[in-house]
């Protein structure tokens, strides 16, 4: 049931389950957040239950001492920084090292190397964090010993950290550009070897950069232990930037998420990039007297955590940036940080940290081909693309004989090719440019008609079958977008003909990397309950070849119009067989090597389809530039999602999709398809067949017919906001850069839905949602959603100068209709204006604001 309450000024706050084994462990109860600009939340605030938060170095002892120990030189500090006025500086201070900008300066201790202290210029001189234990750790790993499963809390492990070190020495250096301050730590000892460790750090600031950049390099002389993980550096304690109840922690988990009040509770979060739990390489605490930024800034994509802890007593936090080395474990081989860790402050919440990530991501390789209004290698059928539903082969269905009898009740013949069937139907009610997104259309897969791949033809219902399907289709004017995976079913004859073991994922002792799927594969075994499948390592060019070749044929056997590769852009593991080719354990050879095998798919299915597209699952930007669009699916699924993601990328590159539990579609498909409208996404796909026609093979759908007046109501608001999207707001849902959401002065009703599968707790949103877009043309359109039942007024105030339009000058506001037609509805004759829109129930509003 929705529940209406009301609206908590506070920014969406969020967590999010990943598609891999790197999930993201989210804290406790973690409720409303803080919004300091923009008062209509996007997603809703989180509450949810994660892995307690261990126990660290920090005590309130040593926050006290280290407190105190501020007074010591941040006047000091303060006072250095505001003669420079935007310029680097490096200073001793008394038993001090200072280093800075006009944004943040970073304070260490001359006799240890250590750090003390965290001062934000920026916003007022107050403290960002506490130096309260060593600079660095690192762990080692006894290269002889064998453990059975990396995966598994492995033994022979040895923790260093820099206050291990013998002896310690800092030089300074200054530049034309920056100036630079290196640390190097000598006299290591490593359990039995003495002095086979050395470590140098450098931390830099240029002219010009808001950020302080950091790097570090290992010596490594051990001849029986290497490099494991690598930390650096090590925030101890990040204190509240404010009041402890307005601050939110911002995660790039999924496409975005805030946790709320994360100095409140004791909990831990992880992510892995480029895996859903760290598809961008950034987060932010942020608060009232301002925020933390920290990312790494790495365009060659190599695998790497960050891990949060949230201590409640202190009230702190600890951030540690980890480093996977590259040949993990292997004894004697050094390390050196092949990107630069950087930190700055900042004032604002999640958004204004996507601005800040956005200045540094669009000037990366996967932003290369340039902005979607101008990009040529995305066809422009996509980029029109507005409306997806999922398509799938009803035979591929284990139930399919017990289909009959609901066939018969709705005057459908029973021998009726309900897939063709169904999609024309939906075609004809949309009438809007729209794809199929195509499951169980292959020889084998599991009794849901999805799981194991690889042994793909012919089609379950034979070539000749499923060319047919796919030409009546087309004849309608839909797209056909077939899924295939990395992944490879062990009890498949092929598997030991073709010797697939040699090509998979291994760990540390060389064991295969087995995905454990609970259904009975069809076509295998009828006394399996699950199915084992094995991760291809994305290096090899046994699987970029298997992968070129399958969409290809697909592409030109049978006609289909691109390809959607499950699990690629979704996960991101280690992989340690040398006969790869790859380094092993840490590197950026699962990027490349998945990168290496989407260029060779392209090439392959666009020599017979000029404008075949590739897609995949779950955010990464890893590959928006050998990608043409990614499914967001359970991205959204969690609580507390903001749209970071398409703040950062939206105008570059398409994700689509929302995820809508089987109740969830039911009973508030409003919520999940109006967020997906707002937030610039192409809408589905939706399980929405049962809307349109009675066919679907899961039983409980049948429910969309058991209340015809919310089965018409929600085709009604389908179809609305997908005209909307299409005949009016291209220009800013497809092609625009998403700016800065407008703050409602009146209070919302906050609806509330419990979706199922993934999520852990509540998703949130008003009954209101918004976003400001900005087209290539230069004018800014305001897009609301209202997703509840009742009409809705909105208040607010816009200052057009704040996004880049002129300052001075008239003004016309025209209302954007879902056929095209548009009505002007207001003119102003100074940037800065206030307006009320009232909205209908379950409907879309759109506005375009243009100089006159």
């Amino acid at each position: 049931m929705i529940k209406a309450m009301k609206n908590n000024p506070a920014r969406a706050l969020m967590k999010r389950r990943g598609h891999g084994l790197f999930a993201l462990l989210m804290g406790l109860l973690l409720t409303a957040a803080w919004m300091p600009r923009h008062a209509v939340a996007q997603g809703g605030a989180a509450e949810y239950t994660g892995e307690a938060g261990k126990t660290s170095e920090t005590t309130s002892t040593n926050l006290a001492a280290a407190v105190a120990e501020s007074s010591a030189y941040r006047d000091a500090v303060l006072k250095e920084a505001a003669r420079h006025k935007g310029t680097p500086y490096l200073f001793p201070q008394g038993e001090y090292l200072v280093i800075g900008n006009d944004r943040v300066a970073a304070v260490f201790r001359a006799a240890n190397n250590e750090l003390a202290g965290l001062v934000d210029i920026y916003n007022g001189g107050r403290m960002l964090a506490y130096g309260n234990g060593p600079l660095w750790k690192m762990t080692l790993a006894d290269s002889s010993y064998k453990p059975k499963d990396f995966r598994e809390p492995t033994e022979g492990l040895v923790e260093v950290a820099s206050r291990q070190a013998g002896a310690t020495r800092n030089q300074t250096s200054r530049g034309r550009r920056g100036v630079t301050l290196t640390f190097t730590w000598e006299e290591i000892t490593v359990v039995d070897e003495k002095n086979v460790l050395s470590v140098q750090a450098t931390i830099s600031a240029e002219a010009g950069s808001p950020y302080l950049r950091w790097n570090l390099t290992a010596n490594n002389r051990s001849v029986t232990r290497g490099l494991w993980q690598v930390d650096f550096p090590r925030l101890e304690s990040i204190v509240p930037p404010g009041e402890p109840s307005r601050v939110g922690l911002f995660l790039p988990w999924g496409q975005g998420r805030v946790v709320n009040k994360p100095f409140d509770a004791d909990a831990k979060f992880e992510g892995q990039y480029p895996a859903p739990t760290a598809p961008m390489q950034y987060s932010a605490i942020y608060g009232p007297e301002g925020g933390l930024f920290l990312a790494t800034h790495d365009g060659k994509m190599f695998i790497k955590q960050f891990i949060y802890e949230c201590r409640k007593n202190p009230g702190t936090a600890a951030y540690f940036q980890r480093h996977l080395p590259e040949n993990r474990g292997k004894a004697g081989v050094a390390f050196q940080m092949p990107y630069d860790f950087v930190l700055t402050s900042f004032k604002g919440d999640w958004f204004d940290a996507a601005r800040l990530y956005r200045e540094w991501a669009i000037k990366q390789v996967w932003c290369s081909g340039g902005p979607l209004a101008t990009r040529l290698d995305v066809p422009e059928w996509y980029k029109k693309l507005t409306f997806w539903t999922l398509a799938w082969e009803q035979k591929s269905y284990s139930n399919y004989n017990e289909l009959t009898p609901r066939f018969q009740k709705y005057g459908l013949p029973v021998d009726a090719d309900l897939t063709v069937d169904d999609i024309h139907k939906v075609t004809s009610t949309m009438d809007v440019p729209y794809a199929a997104h195509w499951h169980g259309w292959h020889r084998f897969r599991s009794d849901d008609g999805n799981g194991g791949v690889s042994d793909y033809f012919p089609p379950l219902i034979g070539d000749e079958g499923f060319r047919k399907q796919v030409r009546q289709i087309h004849d309608v004017g839909v797209m056909v977008i077939p899924y295939i995976c990395a992944l490879w079913e062990k009890e498949l004859d092929s598997y030991k003909e073709r010797d697939v073991f040699r090509h998979c994922i291994k760990d540390k002792v060389g064991l295969d990397y087995a995905w454990v799927y609970p259904h009975k594969p069809k076509g295998v075994s009828d006394k399996k309950t699950s199915s084992y499948l094995d991760w291809l390592c994305p290096y090899t060019d046994f699987w970029q070849a298997e992968v070129a070749e399958i969409s290809r044929k697909l592409v030109a056997d049978y006609g289909v119009d691109g390809i959607y590769y499950d699990t690629l852009s979704g996960n991101a593991f280690q992989c340690f067989d040398p006969d790869h080719g790859h380094t092993v354990g840490g590197g950026n050879y699962w990027a490349m090597g998945n990168r290496e095998a989407l260029r060779r798919s392209r090439s392959a299915i666009r020599k017979v389809s000029p404008e075949a597209i590739m897609l995949s699952e779950q955010p990464s930007e890893a590959y928006l530039d050998v990608l043409d669009g990614i499914l967001l699916y359970n991205v959204q699924a969690m609580p507390g999602v903001v749209p970071a993601f398409q703040a950062v990328y939206h105008d570059y590159f398409l994700l689509f999709g929302n995820y809508i539990g089987l109740q969830a579609a039911i009973d508030h498909l409003p919520m999940f398809a109006g967020e997906s409208l707002v937030h610039g996404d192409q809408l589905g796909p939706f399980n929405v067949w049962p809307m349109f026609l009675p066919s679907h093979p899961r039983t409980e759908l049948g429910k969309y017919w058991e209340d015809e007046a919310k089965r018409k109501k929600n085709i009604d608001f389908l179809v609305h906001i997908a005209r909307l999207k299409h005949n009016s707001g291209y220009k800013f849902l497809t092609l625009g850069e998403m700016r800065n959401p407008l703050i409602f002065s009146n209070e919302l009703p906050i609806l509330e839905v419990k979706q199922q599968d993934w999520p852990k707790g509540p998703r949130r949103m008003p009954a209101v949602i918004n976003a400001v877009w900005k087209a290539p043309d230069g004018t800014l359109g305001l897009v609301f959603c209202n997703v509840s039942e009742s009409e809705q007024t909105v208040n607010y105030k816009i200052d057009l100068a704040e996004y880049g339009l002129p300052a001075r000058g008239s003004y016309k506001v025209t209302e954007l209709y879902e056929n095209g037609a548009t009505q002007m509805i207001g003119r102003y004759q100074e940037s800065s204006f206030a307006r009320v829109e009232t909205i209908q129930a379950r409907r879309g509003l759109l506005l375009e604001i243009r100089p006159e």
